[in-house]
């Protein structure tokens, strides 16, 4: 485990707060866990969605009622890009507390609740078809990456998934 980031006061959510971004391949609680996302490589590409609500972004979402973590990311790589993965191993997760009362109507576990992030490889590139959530997909350069919104804020955990990508090709070489 470790830690890449820590913050206090996020926005999007109730204050205060605290954030943690954690490297570990080991999960935390599934109670706990909301959602889960796919850090999806072609060699050095980054797999990426342009979803109707926030741009290019990596995909991923909430889970569903009776889903592990790995069976929804898959289905969210597959609904957002007509992607199959392989070696599909967690990776990281952020880890919310919330330190004051609970909030009306909060959906999320309270106080602590995570999102995990999952590193895999492309395995098959099915046709695609924008519908009402995702618009298209693409493969992203570093450079590129970079650039885009989810790039640039996401840009500690792009950065530590890239260079573990790199090491795996560099070793099978």
């Amino acid at each position: 485990m470790k830690v890449l980031l820590s913050k206090h006061d996020i926005s999007l959510m109730p204050k205060p707060n605290e954030y943690h971004l954690i490297l570990d391949s080991l999960s935390p609680p599934a109670s706990l866990t909301t959602a889960a996302l796919g850090l999806i490589f072609d060699k050095n590409k980054l797999l990426m969605t342009r979803l109707v609500k926030r741009g290019w972004d990596i995909p991923g979402g909430h889970i569903e009622q009776g889903e592990t973590p790995e069976e929804t990311v898959r289905r969210e790589i597959y609904e957002e890009t007509a992607v199959k993965v392989k070696n599909l191993n967690l990776f990281a997760y952020e880890k919310f507390i919330l330190h004051g009362e609970e909030p009306q109507n909060y959906k999320y576990p309270y106080p602590v609740s995570y999102q995990l992030f999952y590193l895999g490889f492309v395995d098959v590139v099915d046709p695609f078809s924008p519908d009402k959530e995702a618009l298209a997909r693409d493969f992203f350069s570093p450079k590129e990456t970079k650039n885009t919104e989810w790039g640039n804020r996401g840009s500690i955990l792009y950065d530590a998934a890239l260079s573990h990508v790199m090491e795996q090709y560099e070793s099978i070489t």
